[in-house]
């Protein structure tokens, strides 16, 4: 699950830093103020043995002479030092990804222009691919290039990725995708339909934090999102919304209502009514609509991860 706990880090980095590291430091301007007792509820049972604490110093110098309280406050003001430092290192990193935001902005912009939510493996490796920085058509031939070589390895991450965050029942299908691709890639075809229902789940769950079968996704919810996201953008640039957007604004176009009287297009709308001949469909289609429910799967996962964690369960899975 790296590219969902990637961005599950990110997620609980840019929602949450802000309140721990206030928190933190204004726990260490108050250090000297705080009473023994309050201290005390700070460290774990386990400080209170004097031979572990003397195993955890082992090694700090100038210590030898302090009595076990100062110890542990010593212990204590470390640790809230240290923590104070990484938060304050996370909080530069923020900030340069805010520098950042206008060319990322740009760039998944030009990714909805074409119909493609970047691969959230391509997102992991970072730096070491190198994403053409202007034509669109570079930019989509990238895209499929990225997912089709060394005998189409990243699609499969990308499969295996999805199987992994949907629920029950679902991601059995999805190993059954992934064993019939690996006999004949031309397979494909088959699964363009599943991938479209599944699309309509995904979708339901983050708009209504439900499968309810009252609720459903229409494209007025869909637009509803994603202007959500676009004012929260304006707030705060944070990747991940950024990321949602991108996801809901190329869904958006799938799931918009188009007149059969219309010459078939790749959409969820013919492909469903069987108004487009499955002989039409390409893999460039195909690479598409696995790396939009790839997303949409791992912005699923981060939410439930966090319904769980709030209801201690969650019915809907």
């Amino acid at each position: 699950m790296e590219f969902s706990c990637f961005l599950l880090f990110m997620f609980m980095l840019e929602e949450f830093n802000d309140l721990v590291f206030k928190e933190k430091q204004d726990i260490l301007e108050e250090f000297d103020n705080l009473s023994f007792e309050e201290k005390q509820d700070m460290l774990e049972e386990k400080f209170n043995d004097p031979d572990f604490v003397d195993a955890y110093l082992y090694g700090v110098e100038g210590i030898d002479n302090l009595t076990l309280e100062e110890k542990k406050d010593f212990i204590l003001r470390q640790r809230i030092e240290g923590m104070v430092k990484i938060l304050k290192t996370l909080e530069v990193a923020k900030e340069q990804r805010k520098e950042r935001f206008p060319k990322l902005n740009k760039f998944y912009d030009r990714c909805i222009e074409i119909g493609w939510v970047p691969p959230a493996n391509a997102i992991f490796y970072g730096e070491s691919v190198e994403i053409p920085k202007n034509e669109d058509e570079d930019l989509n031939q990238f895209f499929i290039d990225f997912l089709t070589e060394n005998d189409y390895f990243r699609l499969f991450e990308l499969l295996e990725e999805l199987e992994v965050n949907l629920p029950p029942g679902y991601n059995e299908e999805i190993k059954k995708a992934i064993k019939i691709l690996k006999i004949d890639m031309t397979n494909f075809s088959v699964l363009i339909p599943m991938l479209f229902s599944f699309l309509d789940m995904l979708c339901t769950y983050q708009n209504y934090r439900s499968l309810d079968n009252s609720k459903y996704t229409n494209v007025k919810e869909v637009k509803a999102l994603i202007e959500e996201r676009k004012k929260l953008l304006e707030e705060s640039k944070e990747t991940l919304l950024l990321i949602q957007k991108n996801a809901l604004s190329v869904l958006k176009e799938y799931f918009r209502s188009i007149s059969f009287e219309e010459p078939a297009v790749f959409n969820r709308n013919f492909v469903q009514h069987g108004r487009i001949n499955p002989s039409k469909y390409s893999m460039e289609d195909f690479l598409k609509l696995v790396s939009l429910c790839n997303t949409m799967g791992i912005l699923t996962y981060t939410l439930r991860y966090f319904d769980e964690n709030e209801k201690g369960t969650n019915e809907d899975f």
